[in-house]
């Protein structure tokens, strides 16, 4: 097996969990002379010390459940210091309700199911320039109440269901060029009348209850009638914006 994929947090944790009482922890970029690039599923689950965390910036992955039910985790460098990260895994920072604010990394390709579910005071969500995410998982941000905006990506291709039901306050969304599906109620229970523009040319599949019947969805005006025809668009108060 490869030395520096299977050694550091990432396997040690995959093992057992960590019982500390610490507060502060800071995750270091090696252990015995090899990179620290997984933290393994349920690593820090349910650490209710732990308030500030330190992540090495060569991480790839965060596994499933690594940080679940932190509770009061509240300081965490999910930013664009992350140079390496690729993927969230499901449920990684589940229920961390005291979380304000997330840069996903520009790397980042998969946002795992629940990954950031249930964290209610995250009130901002950006997505670095340049972003390579492709799939948001169901439920990823489900009931994080605090988000008014979301702006997507060109490589974002599917959002599954669920994904952002609840965010009772995301008013603006921008979808980019490479969406392709979008859930069912994938954005169910967002802020009466919100904003949703679409900037592509094909128009993507949306499920059922994708959005709320009193969404507006703009699209550009030359691609109208190609978004009206598409599976999932009827009903949907639709508009369309002039753009050179």
């Amino acid at each position: 097996r490869d030395r520096s994929v299977s050694r550091g947090l990432g396997d040690v944790y995959k093992r057992q969990s960590y019982n500390g009482y610490a507060t502060y922890l800071a995750i270091p970029e090696t252990i015995g002379g090899a990179p620290v690039k997984a933290i393994g599923p349920e690593a820090f689950a349910r650490h209710t010390y732990l308030a500030f965390l330190e992540l090495p910036e060569g991480l790839k992955t965060i596994g499933d459940s690594a940080f679940e039910n932190c509770v009061n985790l509240f300081d965490q460098n999910i930013n664009s210091s992350l140079t390496a990260l690729t993927e969230i895994g499901n449920k990684a920072f589940y229920d961390n309700k005291l979380i304000t604010a997330l840069e996903i990394p520009q790397k980042v390709t998969v946002i795992g199911s629940e990954a950031f579910s249930g964290c209610s005071s995250v009130s901002t969500l950006t997505f670095q320039e340049g972003s390579a995410l492709t799939t948001i998982g169901y439920e990823a941000f489900r009931g994080c109440r605090g988000i008014t905006e979301v702006k997507f990506g060109d490589t974002l291709s599917v959002i599954e269901r669920d994904a952002f039901g609840g965010c009772s306050s995301l008013e603006t969304i921008v979808f980019g060029k490479g969406i392709t599906s979008i859930g069912a109620r994938a954005f169910a229970g967002i802020k009466a009348n919100a904003k949703v523009k679409f900037v592509g040319e094909k128009a993507p599949i949306l499920d059922a209850n994708a959005f709320d019947q009193d969404a507006e969805l703009s699209v550009k005006w030359l691609y109208e009638e190609a978004y009206k025809s598409t599976e999932g668009w009827a009903g949907y108060n639709v508009v369309v914006y002039y753009e050179v």
